[in-house]
């Protein structure tokens, strides 16, 4: 058996949570600026969502990456060090007006101005234990020649931890940007 036809036999069991078969509980999660995506939480299948971040939501993601994880070493410092340079990044878009907080915003800058360019970020999150927990972020800009551009994909520190498992965020927040890409008509990320 060839190793291409063991990964997709592995793969067949995981279907990926549409509409169609997302519980009331994930429905009642589902939002305008949702887009969902899956990830296996301690090797089950979960959904995820790939959203995008208000100014109150980027305070707490960033809250939520505690001075523990600031100190760290490795791959835990440079997630936390993508989060913060994303979120500056964001502040300096916001301030000249160029950002983001909805797709609504979004298609709406496009509209008055097809040159603009406009940056967002974009949260990732799951439930674990009946809490929405933050996963990853990614910073974006739509660009002046509709193109999508990411600057940064990051993990949440506290993925890096190890007290859980959670696979497949960076893989679904990469689809998100794929669906947001297809909604917005772009053809480059």
């Amino acid at each position: 058996m060839g190793v291409l036809t063991q990964v997709t036999q592995a793969c067949l069991p995981i279907r990926l949570l549409t509409p169609r078969n997302w519980t009331t509980q994930h429905m009642a999660r589902k939002r305008v600026n949702s887009l969902p995506f899956q990830v296996k939480v301690n090797g089950n299948p979960q959904a995820a969502f790939i959203r995008f971040a208000t100014k109150a939501e980027l305070r707490r993601y960033h809250r939520s990456v505690s001075t523990s994880f600031r100190r760290s070493a490795g791959a835990m410092r440079e997630a936390v060090g993508f989060t913060r340079l994303a979120a500056k990044r964001w502040r300096y878009y916001a301030e000249a007006g160029d950002a983001a907080e909805s797709l609504a915003e979004l298609k709406r800058a496009v509209r008055t101005d097809e040159s603009q360019e406009i940056a967002f970020i974009l949260i990732a999150t799951t439930e674990l234990e009946d809490r929405e927990i933050p996963i990853g972020l990614v910073y974006c800009r739509r660009t002046w020649c509709h193109h999508l551009a990411v600057d940064f994909l990051a993990l949440h520190p506290r993925l890096l931890e190890g007290g859980f498992s959670v696979n497949g965020t960076g893989s679904g927040m990469i689809f998100g940007l794929v669906q947001l890409a297809k909604l917005l008509r772009i053809t480059r990320i």
